[in-house]
């Protein structure tokens, strides 16, 4: 096959032999021609390498000089990628002499990327589809395209946001466009969607044995242990899928009496320094649970962990020292963490009503079955229940189901999306906005009664009736505060309820941390409260919580979303974690108080610091005075205000924050002028970390 010298050169260099079925029509598609290419393949055919040589021919074509952007939906799986693309820099720089920049930007929608220098840039769709708010130059300076994972469109939470980049691309770039998709039932409409080729596939390096077992809820875990004993014995490691996060973390301990046999000596006191690294990592009651199972060869991973967890309990499974994980599904989405045997657990259970798993979850799942150069054959086990056998037989055999756009879906991701078109400036009237809209994956949409064109004219209504957008002699005009919007990629009716908040009941603490809570931005994960009388509803309405008030922001809240009784008492319970969180309140207190996971802490920090920050903007878009200027600050460090400041020494981060203060330390000023001796005598500083306390500290004063 005849490829370009330098694609070439790259895979003698990576010692690759032979390019796989689904690599070889790809290149015959065009992938080396500029052209749109979706290519829709399982898990482990070999996508990554053809992104690889894509995007090493565009940057070796041009000495380097043109703008890459890989998308991704999670920053797992971006800093996996950043590894991929960090080898293909180097060989370009050791062996063709082009020097390549590979940069990595996720995170956080309040810092967007403000210029696209030559080179890979790595960011999720969120960050990206943020970003183009304030510099919608991006889409003009970027080359190549490449959507990782983009049968994603197909999903609730990020299809909006991969649908409306590829909607934008599509009407105001020139760029060339890769989709990397699992496979699905429709990729040929994917395919049209994008005016690409298509290259589609059920190919796979691995040969799939799949075997459905019947089991009781007697013998379910004896017949796991079997199935666990056997691989371990093969020398194999294993996936175990499960739908709880309880349940992965009972299994991975009911599991490691089984695994600890099959370690060596010198996994043993890996496996005893894996486990310190996993407590350093984390607090609570979980992270002592997650060290002990580490210690005998099984973790259990799910999203509540810290993600320095999760990238430990994935780097140890890679390496082979960790040999069974219990996971969640979302382990089979995020990340490329192949295993000899998948064992699928909970097959045919209901989910927020939903029978799990969907068939493309199930095929997700499957495909983790079998490492690519080390297995010849992947097993799947799927346990269920008499009655689910014939359905489950049925998964086995199925194809993937189609992805259907999702921004038509719900009326929020619609209004947000064209919100972002007029203030960016992409588009100037109605027509502009439904040619834009039209460039959606709409054909995929089963229309029964309103018309695309009717919910775009309704979201523009809306749009206008909340005064984020204005139309002056037929041109749509963004207001102050709808800009203010759009920047802070707040959804616009969660912005218009926090306006209402602000406007009539002011923006003290007690105010806004309910307020944060209770918009659709935020997403609260599980939560209780031991040992609370009676429950946090109750509590808010009935007047007895003393730092926050809720009721009336609980009212507009519900008149706004119409929230149950539950959701409300689910999201005021978090904005107690927030003041709990702010105040300064150990973590280690607020996980056991709330029965919180770390990682669920994590996320609703990271939610929360940006909505109050939105809220300042919109705030002073608006003409309402913030009453909480440090707040998202506050939030991110978890600290009260009087403390804020000690946060700024090198070294200090919020729990010596507050044993400074508590031991009389008030301000860097205090910490500069502060005795060694003094120093020494706060818990947790030595010597050496006191001078390093008291030399930043006189840095920041100029002293």
């Amino acid at each position: 096959m005849e490829l370009p010298e330098h694609v070439r050169r790259y895979l003698e260099w990576r010692g690759i032999k032979e390019l796989f079925p689904p690599q070889r029509e790809a290149v015959e598609r065009g992938l080396f021609e500029g052209k749109n290419l979706v290519v829709a393949a399982p898990t482990a055919s070999g996508k990554t390498l053809i992104a690889e040589m894509r995007v090493l021919h565009e940057l070796a074509s041009h000495d380097g000089r043109r703008r890459v952007i890989y998308v991704v939906p999670y920053r797992a799986l971006a800093r996996e990628k950043r590894r991929d693309f960090e080898r293909v820099a180097r060989f370009c720089r050791e062996e063709l002499g082009v020097d390549v920049s590979v940069e990595l930007r996720t995170g956080d929608v309040r810092e967007p990327i403000r210029e696209l220098e030559p080179g890979v840039l790595i960011t999720t769709a969120e960050k990206l589809d943020a970003s183009l708010r304030s510099r919608p130059g991006l889409v003009d300076a970027v080359d190549l395209l490449v959507m990782d994972e983009v049968h994603l469109v197909g999903e609730s939470d990020r299809g909006p946001t991969y649908e409306g980049l590829i909607a934008l691309v599509r009407t105001f770039s020139g760029a060339s466009v890769l989709a990397l998709s699992a496979t699905v039932g429709n990729a040929r409409e994917l395919g049209r969607w994008l005016g690409a080729e298509v290259v589609e596939s059920n190919w796979r390096p691995v040969e799939l044995r799949y075997r459905v077992e019947e089991v009781t809820p007697s013998d379910a875990d004896n017949r796991v242990d079997e199935v666990v004993e056997r691989c371990l014995r093969e020398g194999g490691q294993a996936l175990v899928f499960l739908y709880s996060r309880r349940r992965s973390m009972t299994e991975a301990q009911r599991l490691a009496s089984v695994v600890r046999g099959h370690l060596s000596r010198r996994e043993v006191e890996e496996l005893r320094e894996l486990a310190e690294q996993v407590r350093e990592e984390g607090e609570g009651d979980d992270t002592r649970v997650l060290a002990e199972t580490v210690r005998s060869g099984v973790a259990f991973h799910h999203a509540g962990l810290a993600p320095g967890q999760r990238e430990l309990v994935e780097d140890a499974f890679r390496e082979g020292l960790l040999k069974v994980v219990t996971c969640t599904p979302t382990l089979a989405a995020g990340v490329n963490l192949p295993a000899r045997y998948v064992l699928i657990r909970d097959f045919g259970v209901r989910v927020g009503g939903q029978l799990k798993p969907s068939k493309n979850e199930f095929k997700q799942m499957a495909g983790r079955a079998g490492r690519p150069g080390y297995d010849e054959v992947g097993y799947v086990y799927v346990f269920v229940s008499p009655r689910l056998r014939e359905l489950a037989e049925e998964y086995v055999r199925s194809e993937a189901e189609p992805v259907r756009s999702r921004i038509w879906s719900a009326g929020p991701q619609l209004r947000r999306f064209i919100l972002g078109l007029v203030a960016a400036g992409f588009c100037e009237d109605l027509s502009d906005v439904l040619e834009v809209s039209l460039n959606t994956f709409v054909e995929s949409v089963e229309w029964e009664r309103s018309a695309p064109e009717e919910l775009v004219v309704e979201s523009v209504r809306l749009l206008r009736e909340w005064d984020f957008v204005r139309e002056l002699g037929g041109r749509l005009r963004v207001t102050e505060v709808g800009r203010a919007v759009a920047e802070t990629y707040l959804n616009p009716d969660s912005a218009r309820f926090l306006l209402e908040v602000m406007r009539e009941m002011g923006t003290e603490e007690s105010v806004v941390l309910p307020a944060i809570t209770l918009s659709q931005d935020f997403t609260p994960a599980p939560i209780s409260w031991k040992g609370r009388e009676q429950g946090t509803l109750d509590a808010f309405l009935g007047g007895s919580s003393e730092a926050l008030s809720g009721e009336e922001v609980a009212e507009l809240a519900v008149g706004w979303f119409g929230y149950d009784d539950w959701e409300l008492e689910r999201r005021l319970a978090w904005a107690e974690v927030l003041r709990d969180w702010v105040s300064g309140v150990s973590e280690r207190v607020i996980l056991r108080r709330y029965e919180l996971y770390p990682g669920d802490l994590y996320r609703a920090r990271e939610d929360a610091a940006w909505i109050a920050w939105g809220m300042s903007r919109l705030a002073s878009a608006a003409g309402i005075r913030w009453r909480c200027p440090m707040l998202s600050r506050r939030i991110e460090l978890g600290v009260p205000e009087e403390v804020l400041e000690l946060t700024e020494v090198d070294g200090v981060g919020r729990t010596l924050a507050m044993r400074l203060y508590e031991a009389g330390f008030r301000s860097v000023e205090d910490l500069a002028e502060a005795s060694l001796s003094r120093l020494t005598r706060v818990r947790g500083v030595g010597e050496r970390r006191a001078r390093r306390i008291r030399e930043s500290a006189r840095r920041l004063i100029g002293t």
